[in-house]
């Protein structure tokens, strides 16, 4: 991945193509922003990445040499999650703290807030 990706984010926010639907769910575990869009074509996760200016994680060659992505992909060489896993956060020097997990919803991404016991007890 290129440099330039990298130190223009502080904080990366990530898109995971098709195949990679489990390395998005255990990004967002670990309190990652990770956008997973299950029947995304490829002009749909470049058009995404894009706009939202994430970085892109594919295992899909021929997504990652796409002109408007090259800068702004990361190809994803492992095929185990936990290795998937391990290669991403060594390569972006991620942050594993406890106090990060479990902020983000592993199903949809929102970031997960506090809410009072009445409130939650009133939508059920």
């Amino acid at each position: 991945m290129c440099n330039s990706a990298r130190q223009n984010q502080s904080e990366p926010k990530f898109l995971a193509d098709c195949m990679l639907g489990k390395l998005a769910k255990w990004l967002r575990l670990i309190g990652y922003d990770t956008v997973y869009i299950r029947d995304a074509t490829d002009d749909m996760l470049v058009r995404v990445a894009v706009q939202e200016k994430r970085i892109l994680l594919t295992n899909d060659r021929s997504l990652a040499g796409r002109r408007l992505v090259r800068d702004r992909h990361y190809f994803v060489e492992q095929e185990d999650t936990g290795a998937q896993l391990r290669q991403v956060i060594r390569e972006f020097d991620l942050v594993v703290d406890e106090a990060r997990f479990f902020t983000r919803c592993p199903v949809c991404n929102s970031e997960i807030v506090d809410a009072p016991k009445p409130s939650v007890k009133a939508e059920t």
